[in-house]
Formats: C-alpha cells, sequence, structure tokens
C-alpha cells in the first residue's frame, strides 16, 4: 500500500491598516477533502489532487482547505477552529506526511504569525518525523521558525500556477522531496525590502525578470527548488522583507551561493519594483484632459481610462468605502463619469426606499469608519436598482442590492456612483448587468481594484492613483508599527556591505 500524503491549506492576506477582523465566517464554507479538487482550494491543492499523483507514488488525502478573503487580522476562535479541523482530519486518516499550502501572510488577532502556528499544530499532531512540506507565494511571508518547524518550503511564484508545466514540475518536486530522493538542504536570505502587492501582482518589467532569473536558477544541476517572497506589506509584520529561498541536493556551499546571487539580484532592482502614481486631483485633472498620447473620447482609445483608488483596493483588504476621488470628481466637475464600487448599505436603503427617479440628499461612503475619509453630502437621482441576489437559493458573498445615484458635482456635471449592499469577493460576478450600465461608453471610471465586473468592462488605459486608504501605494504613508527598522522604502539604508550584495 501506497504512503499517504494529507493535503491542506490556509489562506488570508491580512491588512492591519482595515478595520475589523477576519472571523471564522469569512472563512465558510471551509472546503473539505472530497472539494480540494476545487479551483477554491487554491492551484497547488487541487493541482496535486487532480494531477497525476501515482508518479508521485503517494496516495492523497485531502483534509480541508480555508480561505478568506483579505481582511483585518484572523480571530483566535476563527484560528482555533480551523487548526482542529486540521487536527481532526490528521490523527482521523494518520497521514505519512503532509502538504500544507500557505500562500498568503496571516496575523492572528495576538499578533502572531498564522502560518507558524497552524504548522506549529500539525508537527505536535504527526510528531517528529513525518514529513511536512510548505508551499507558499510571491505574497508570503516566511520566519525562521516556519523553515525550522517544516521540513522543507518550496515558493511557488504566483505566475508558475499559470504556466503549462505548472503541475508536473510540482509533482516531480514533491516526488523528490517526499521520496527522499534529495536531501533538502535550504538557504535564506531576508531583505530588508517592502514591495507594494500591485507591483507583485502586476508583473513590471523587473518582477518579470527576477522570475525569469528564478526559472534559470531551478535548471542549475543541484537545485531542487528556487524562490522568492516579498510578503504583503500591509500586513504590518514584524517579519516583513523580502525573502529569498533556495533548497538544493544536500550542497550547503551551492544554496548560499544562490541565494546570495538572488537577493543581490533583488536589491539592485529595488528602485524598480516601486509603483508609479499620481495624486488625486492629479490623476482627475489627467483623466478630464486624457491621458497623453490618448484623445479623451472613449470612442476612438476603444474604452475610458480608467482610475484605479489604489488606497481602497478590495484585493488587499481595504473596506470599499473610500471618498477621496469621488470627492474629486463631483468636485473639478469630471464630464461624464463612473465611479464603482461604493460599499455603503444605508445609502443602498435609502436608494430602494425612495425608488428610481426619486431625487435624495443623503451621505455617501465613509461607512466603516473615518479612518481613511469622511462622508460625503450628496444630492443625488436614483437612476436603477438591482437585487442579484435574489433568485438565488445559496448564499452569496456578492456585492448584495446595489444602486445607481446619480451625485450632482460642479460645472453642472454629474458623476454616476454604483452602491453596494456590502464589500465582495473581489472579481466575483457581474455588478453592471443587472443595473443596465455599460462602463465602456463612459469617459472616465473610477474603479476600486477587486471591483466585480464582467465582460462589459474592458480597459486599455489606467491610471493608478495614490489616494488614503488601507491599501494606499505610497508605503511610507501608512503608520507601520510593527515592521523591523530600517525597510527600504521607509527608510534610507546605509551603503553597507553584506552577503548579498550593496545595501
Amino acid at each position: 500500500m501506497p504512503p499517504r500524503l494529507a493535503l491542506a491549506g490556509f489562506r488570508h492576506l491580512t491588512n492591519r491598516f482595515t478595520s475589523g477582523q477576519t472571523g471564522l465566517d469569512a472563512f465558510a464554507p471551509l472546503l473539505p477533502g472530497e472539494d480540494l479538487d476545487l479551483p477554491a482550494a487554491g492551484p497547488v491543492l487541487s493541482a496535486v489532487l487532480t494531477g497525476s499523483t501515482g508518479q508521485v507514488g503517494w496516495e492523497p488525502v485531502p483534509i480541508l482547505a480555508a480561505a478568506a478573503s483579505p481582511g483585518g487580522p484572523v480571530t483566535l476562535e476563527a484560528f482555533d477552529a480551523i487548526a482542529a479541523e486540521l487536527t481532526a482530519g490528521l490523527q482521523r486518516t494518520r497521514p505519512d506526511a503532509l502538504l500544507l499550502d500557505l500562500p498568503g501572510t496571516t496575523i492572528l488577532e495576538d499578533g502572531i504569525a498564522g502560518e507558524v502556528a497552524i504548522v506549529a499544530r500539525a508537527r505536535e499532531t504527526l510528531g517528529p518525523t513525518a514529513p511536512i512540506v510548505v508551499t507558499s507565494s510571491l505574497l508570503s511571508t516566511l520566519t525562521d521558525r516556519l523553515v525550522g518547524v517544516a521540513d522543507v518550503v518550496l515558493l511557488l511564484g504566483d505566475s508558475h500556477s499559470r504556466r503549462p508545466d505548472f503541475t508536473p514540475n510540482l509533482l516531480t518536486t514533491l516526488d523528490r522531496v517526499l521520496n527522499r530522493r534529495v536531501n533538502p538542504t535550504t538557504a535564506t536570505r531576508k531583505l530588508p525590502l517592502l514591495v507594494v502587492p500591485d507591483v507583485v501582482r502586476d508583473h513590471p518589467e523587473a518582477m518579470d525578470a527576477l522570475l525569469e532569473l528564478i526559472r534559470e536558477t531551478q535548471q542549475v544541476q543541484g537545485v531542487v527548488r528556487a524562490g522568492l517572497a516579498f510578503g504583503f506589506a500591509y500586513a504590518d509584520s514584524p517579519d516583513a522583507g523580502t525573502d529569498v529561498v533556495l533548497v538544493t541536493d544536500g550542497d550547503h556551499g551551492l544554496a548560499e551561493r544562490l541565494a546570495d546571487d538572488l537577493a543581490a539580484a533583488v536589491w539592485s532592482r529595488r528602485h524598480s519594483l516601486q509603483t508609479s502614481t499620481l495624486t488625486v486631483e492629479g490623476a482627475v485633472h489627467a483623466a478630464m484632459l486624457g491621458s497623453p498620447g490618448h484623445d479623451s473620447d472613449p470612442g476612438e482609445a476603444g474604452g475610458p481610462l480608467v482610475l484605479l483608488d489604489g488606497g481602497d483596493d478590495l484585493t488587499g483588504g481595504a473596506p470599499g468605502d473610500g471618498t477621496a476621488l469621488l470627492w474629486a470628481l463631483l468636485d473639478l466637475g469630471a464630464p461624464d463619469a463612473l465611479f464603482t464600487l461604493m460599499v455603503d448599505p444605508a445609502a443602498v436603503a435609502s436608494a430602494f426606499a425612495a425608488g428610481v427617479g426619486t431625487r435624495l440628499e443623503l451621505p455617501l461612503g465613509a461607512a466603516s469608519g473615518e479612518e481613511h475619509g469622511f462622508p460625503i453630502d450628496v444630492t443625488a437621482t436614483v437612476g436603477a436598482l438591482a437585487c442579484p441576489d435574489a433568485n438565488r437559493t445559496t448564499p452569496s458573498r456578492g456585492t448584495g442590492r446595489t444602486a445607481v445615484l446619480r451625485c450632482e458635482g460642479r460645472y453642472g456635471q454629474a458623476v454616476e456612483v454604483v452602491v453596494g449592499e456590502r464589500r465582495p469577493v473581489a472579481g466575483e460576478g457581474d455588478l453592471f448587468g443587472p443595473l443596465g450600465v455599460d462602463p465602456m461608453t463612459r469617459r472616465i471610471v473610477a474603479l476600486k481594484p477587486g471591483t466585480p465586473w464582467s465582460s462589459r468592462l474592458q480597459p486599455v488605459r489606467l491610471l493608478r492613483v495614490d489616494t488614503p486608504g488601507p491599501t494606499r501605494l505610497n508605503l511610507a504613508d501608512l503608520p507601520f508599527r510593527h515592521v523591523p527598522r530600517p525597510i527600504w522604502p521607509l527608510d534610507p539604508i546605509p551603503n553597507t556591505s553584506a552577503d548579498w550584495g550593496e545595501r
């Protein structure tokens, strides 16, 4: 009978600059073992479960996957419930090894690193000899404690999961590690470098060059896995920084040398790994005038100019109710503009109570608090109403009821604002269709990243705006309290020599 490999995952990006905490309900549903082949389980677990696991020679034993949208720290109640499910599954199945997918940066409400805590729980259950393999992503924050409690940490860049060779490469690596065809020897480097998650996800030229260097390094004889982890800057983790991990087949010298080379390559590109942005007023002025090299007529350019509300990014755990960009559109009299999405349940309730065509005066936005902005008193006409959940038989994690408010601005202009009842899962569903809104006909669309859309919005011209909020793009403007200092770009780093290159 082949040895058995347990599969489990715990995925969350913690944002310590946003209000509230992430409770157990945010992780619902906890995917049981039989559902780990679903995309919601993440690319690693689904690839191992549905891939050719026979080549590894291990029988997959799926346990569970717990994932929640980015948000505040995870409550201890939620963590304990998830860890208890993992423990019960391991005790019930008694596997020979565990693959634990931890692709995020999770902070518990007591400040403990969630990834370390859950691996420690698994180690207590499995004992000291059962192999524990951890897979992580570009947004993971690694620690010596994590590397110490797991047998091996395999960094899998986000882009790898979209490559056609992702599954066979992952399975080959697991085969070599689990069947002890290699003697995993790990070297790590922690660089004092924060990178905006937006840069990690969007892969500018500097990021692509680093990922290509990782792929080349993995072709070096004796290398089992090479990888980078930039962490999630908004977690404000005491372990923050950019990690380089090199795993070789028993060759400590090779691991150390290549880790130094990769760390130096990352550090030399640190300026290119920062994002360029516009101020709120600068971005709206640029949109009203038309972006450089483009006419402002959406028909000629193939679509609207899209202003990304960087400080209120739903994919980074922001509440979706920031008002800075909306205020500028109204105050500067932006023509033919659409703002989406504003999360404000009270405004939605008022719109539904009044009905389509009714003119209202109401405060809009900042429903979660005034830490990153204030409500705007607007005069608006209700343009459309939609209940996308009305015909669903299962609970939805979408926006709930939605409304279009045509808000009066200066100089006779108006801004259409799509308002939702709750913060959606990033990118889920069609926001515009039920409301009869076609954003492609607008000159300007102000968009909170992660706003649900469909093919109705195909942005071809983007301007990133450094708005106030828990995901703002200028990291120096955030109230970091826990990251180790000095760290770049928050602090100047002296030109002192280090093993991984010139700092």
